[in-house]
């Protein structure tokens, strides 16, 4: 058995979880190294996909390499961004890749529209007007979200906090100047423009509602808890600044 075999062996073993903790522990350095060496082999694959899809004119694979780079750009983005920051909460979570199972449902459907229209429909992939519109949605959407990252620091958390710590500020400099929420906006555009990007109809449309409806739930309740911790300091904050997602006031 070679030394390869035995160490996929240990980590897929229940029983050498205490022994192995660093794989089983989601804070574990095993577990963020697997999902790192995931995440840049798989762009990795798809980034030479790209360069040889270019050079190739076969622009439905540069659609898909496109895709598939700007999603693990963003999952690395997220974890990096967390590592910075909140160093001590940073886990194997912290990519994102696992968000939650309607993400991972969503991801699966958008993938399979792609393929199935490429297969059945062909001439509905590669259009460049989708390449160029869905990309230029999605890299303002990613530089967005990744500023507003930036700019909160230490006092971004990708779970809602509902009390106040003391460490805790209201962030009011860049782009939360102009949105409330500038990472929760940048990431609307993000998912739709993918959608765009990959010249998926149905999913641009079913990502465009699902993205709505999350966050047209999470905003209010983040919002309710924001001014309990901040009181009429978030009430003058609200009135000098928008959401800038559609029909979420």
């Amino acid at each position: 058995m070679t030394h390869l075999q035995r160490l996929v062996l240990t980590v897929l073993d229940s029983k050498k979880d205490e022994q192995f903790a660093h794989y089983e522990n989601k804070a574990g350095l095993g577990r963020v190294a697997l999902v790192a060496c995931f995440l840049a082999f798989t762009g990795g694959i798809h980034f030479i996909l790209l360069t040889t899809s270019l050079i190739n004119g076969t622009y439905s694979i540069f659609q898909w390499s496109f895709y598939i780079l700007v999603l693990v750009i963003f999952h690395l983005l997220e974890f990096f961004l967390t590592a910075m920051y909140n160093p001590r909460t940073c886990t194997a979570d912290s990519f994102l890749v696992n968000h939650s199972k309607a993400y991972t449902i969503a991801a699966l459907a958008s993938w399979f529209e792609f393929w199935m229209e490429l297969y059945f429909v062909p001439s509905w992939k590669g259009n460049l007007w989708n390449i160029y519109l869905g990309g230029i949605v999605v890299i303002l959407g990613q530089s967005c979200r990744t500023l507003a990252m930036h700019t909160c620091g230490k006092h971004f958390h990708h779970i809602v906090q509902i009390q106040r710590s003391k460490t805790h500020q209201l962030v009011t400099s860049g782009l939360y100047s102009i949105f409330r929420h500038p990472s929760y906006f940048g990431w609307f555009y993000f998912s739709v423009g993918t959608q765009i990007l990959l010249g998926n109809p149905f999913c641009v449309i079913a990502y465009a509602l699902a993205s709505w409806q999350f966050f047209n739930d999470r905003i209010p309740f983040e919002e309710m808890c924001l001014e309990e911790m901040y009181g009429k300091e978030y009430d003058e904050y609200k009135k000098k600044t928008i959401i800038g997602i559609p029909f979420i006031s």
